[in-house]
């Protein structure tokens, strides 16, 4: 396994790998404070207009699945173009 590779687990439940909401979105890919909460929600709705992160809509929620952002991620670095 390289430094950059996700590590491979068994097969979680579809809803325990499921982010609703830009704010679990954000919160899952920025972390933060309270204080970073609004700001870090309002990048999450410009990458969802304006690049390729992986999410999607279920009705009008921003959702992500955590393992297709983690392999998202890991593409990025190999890349050497990371988000954001």
């Amino acid at each position: 396994m390289t430094a950059h590779s996700v590590p491979q687990t068994e097969p979680q439940s579809p809803a325990s790998d499921i982010l609703e909401g830009a704010e679990a979105i954000a919160e899952f890919l920025f972390g933060g404070n309270e204080d970073d909460r609004d700001r870090n929600k309002r990048k999450i709705y410009y990458l969802a207009e304006n690049s390729r992160l992986p999410l999607f809509r279920a009705g009008t929620m921003l959702c992500a699945r955590k393992s297709v952002l983690l392999a998202f991620i890991s593409r990025q670095e190999e890349r050497g173009l990371l988000v954001g």
